[in-house]
């Protein structure tokens, strides 16, 4: 370092020298991470939603966790949020930062392998529309699934699915993404421990971990909770009272009907459309004032980070003692705090996902939340008594739109339901049973336990009550899925002869909760090695935690309550063995193989079996699909029989469930 002094007529030259000394020893003034991220970082406007820059004042909630990494007390920042609030935007927009400021060796992982290529080329592609940083981009011709190089920092990738990646690099900070889909992908050791091992060579270092939580076993949860949990307080704009946002208004007590979003049912307490709440909706402060929609982003703005075991008083200032020091900072995101999301948005998706029988995925999705544990089950006889409904065994109410069916293939026979749907996910049993395979076959190679199911449920004709809402006084299943786990090749020959309405499927833990099924093409037999004719099997996929979780809380539904889960009338006395086997079920924590607390359903008692439960799994699986692809959902109002006059707007859609 080379200072050069200069004098004046009247300066004396060794004060001069002593001056030039100072300012060239004298600290110089650093940008924080988050000052940095909005200076330098431009949007691409291929990859992310608008271009320009990286906006902090659109979302102002980022900033203190963005500045974390820039305080020497946070040695782990753990965000717990909501889906689409700007999370991996936020990732991007820290590593380009930490690029300029503090470069070194770190590592960047995510749950796959192609979510890591993606993660690449959006810090690419938003490096090379930032002057500031563009240079510091290779060519394309240099990029590769080991690193993101930005000049001076390299970033190594790594996914869950691959062990070999989270070993052996030393990296003085770690960012990992979407941690609550790892353990559904490996089962090779614990992703997450792996990759906070990277940082053991640095005395001073950050490991930033986020996701949305999945399932009751949530990783992010688990992890938010051992943190220092900070909630974002904001003032109210009309008493300036200081509260964190909530969705739920409380419930009981001094503050019932305060601190949450209100207007969404009517003066009965009864649901309103959807599209009437997101018009009504507004925010009752704890104090009880009527904040209109308008004050949403400015209260957010104005809010600030408290950590658990402090409020904040009227005048702003932070009263009272953390309960955890600020080396673990977590953080509670939700979609209240994002700029393009509504009050009436939230209103509207609570009542769509109530009705639709998706809360858990509202409660996970749009607040951040992990889901409520599941109740204790009910005895079969408590179940079968609550939930019996009028109508008789084979009959169907005229309510009803559609019927599905699910089958069970076991070795010796074949278990099935079949159930009558409406809006709301309401739904009645009408049959089941079980059919004795009495012989390997036949001559047309159909199994005799799967000739019966075709007499018995998937062309049955079941009489309804009256006429449904269709005008139809008969119903067979619109839809059937048959278990192919047992007896792949027998259900393969089963299935083949019909067309798209009957289908062969099994549990998949692969598949993504969101997603719920997969189709696939199977062409060998995986017990035998034997090829399928024709081309292969078709088989179907089904997450099956994700409508057993549904059906399970149905079990507490008032029986007169929109998607209730019904029985015919007199069903303990009926349906004593099916009621037992819907009951021999229930969810326990244990650890998996990597030592991490996981929820299943775990079978009570072999004796008793559950198979029916898996049936009423696939029935359940059937009218999701059979909706999906139709393209409606489970608001009945948009079904529009055909003989329906138009009407002037909007036109519903025309269903056709029972194609005969």
């Amino acid at each position: 370092m080379i200072a050069r002094a200069t004098t004046t007529d009247h300066q004396d030259p060794l004060d001069a020298l002593r001056q030039a000394g100072a300012d060239a020893w004298r600290p110089r003034l650093r940008r924080s991470s988050a000052d940095q991220a909005e200076a330098s970082v431009r949007l691409s406007p291929d990859w992310e939603a608008g271009a320009g820059r990286y906006d902090l004042t659109r979302r102002p909630y980022w900033r203190e966790i963005l500045d974390g990494f820039d305080d020497p007390e946070v040695a782990k920042i753990t965000v717990r949020k909501s889906t689409q609030v700007g999370g991996t935007l936020t990732l991007i927009a820290a590593l380009l930062a930490q690029a300029i400021l503090a470069p070194c060796p770190v590592m960047v992982v995510l749950p796959t392998r192609d979510a890591a290529v993606e993660f690449r080329d959006r810090v690419y592609f938003n490096a090379l529309a930032s002057p500031g940083l563009a240079h510091l981009v290779p060519p394309v011709s240099y990029w590769n699934t080991r690193h993101i190089d930005l000049g001076k920092m390299r970033a190594y990738l790594a996914w869950s699915g691959s062990p070999q990646r989270l070993r052996g690099r030393a990296c003085g900070r770690v960012y990992l993404s979407e941690i609550d889909a790892y353990s559904r992908i490996t089962g090779r050791g614990d992703p997450i421990k792996a990759a906070a091992e990277r940082v053991k060579s640095f005395w001073r270092y950050t490991i930033y971990q986020e996701s949305s939580p999945l399932g009751e076993d949530s990783a992010i949860a688990a992890e938010y909770d051992n943190s220092d949990r900070r909630q974002l307080w904001v003032p109210c704009p009309i008493c300036g009272r200081w509260q964190p946002l909530r969705f739920f208004p409380h419930r009981s007590g001094d503050l019932a009907g305060r601190g949450g979003i209100a207007g969404y049912t009517d003066e009965k307490g009864n649901d309103l459309d959807p599209e009437a709440a997101r018009r009504a909706a507004y925010y009752v402060c704890l104090a009880g004032c009527q904040v209109d929609p308008a004050e949403k982003n400015g209260m957010v703005a104005g809010g600030r980070w408290v950590p658990q075991g402090q409020t904040v008083d009227r005048s702003g200032r932070l009263r009272g003692k953390p309960e955890r020091g600020p080396r673990h900072a977590g953080y509670a995101i939700w979609s209240i705090h994002s700029d393009t999301i509504t009050l009436g948005d939230l209103a509207a998706a609570w009542l769509e996902h109530k009705r639709d029988g998706r809360r858990a995925e509202f409660i996970q999705d749009w607040l951040g939340l992990r889901p409520e544990p599941a109740r204790k089950m009910p005895t079969w006889h408590q179940l079968g008594t609550r939930l019996s409904n009028y109508h008789a065994r084979g009959t169907v109410p005229a309510r009803a739109w559609f019927l599905t069916a699910g089958a069970d293939v076991q070795e010796a026979g074949v278990y099935y339901v079949a159930r009558a749907w409406a809006g709301g996910v309401t739904s009645w049993l009408i049959d089941w049973g079980y059919l004795p395979r009495y012989d390997t076959g036949s001559n047309d190679g159909i199994a005799s336990d799967l000739k019966q199911l075709n007499d018995a449920v998937v062309a049955r004709l079941f009489p309804v009550d009256g006429k449904t809402p269709l005008g139809k006084d008969v119903l067979r299943p619109a839809l059937a899925l048959v278990d192919s786990n047992w007896r792949p090749r027998d259900v393969h020959e089963f299935v083949r002869r019909y067309d798209d309405r009957v289908r062969a499927c099994r549990g998949d833990h692969k598949v993504k909760p969101s997603e719920r099924w997969r189709r696939s093409v199977v062409e060998r037999n995986t017990r035998t090695g034997e090829e399928y004719e024709g081309g292969g099997m078709e088989q179907w996929g089904i997450f099956v935690n994700v409508f057993k979780d549904d059906l399970a809380a149905r079990f507490f539904l008032d029986p007169a309550e929109p998607g209730a889960w019904l029985f015919p009338a007199g069903m303990t006395g009926i349906g004593a063995d099916y009621l037992r086997q819907i009951t021999n079920e229930k969810k326990t924590t244990e650890p998996d193989k990597n030592g991490r607390p996981t929820t299943r359903w775990r079978l009570k008692s072999s004796t008793i079996g559950n198979h029916y439960w898996d049936c009423e799994v696939y029935a359940r699986a059937a009218a999701d699909m059979r909706l999906a692809e139709q393209r409606l959902t489970w608001d009945e109002t948009t079904w529009r029989p055909p003989e329906r006059p138009a009407r002037k707007g909007p036109q519903p859609h025309a269903v056709d469930f029972d194609a005969r």
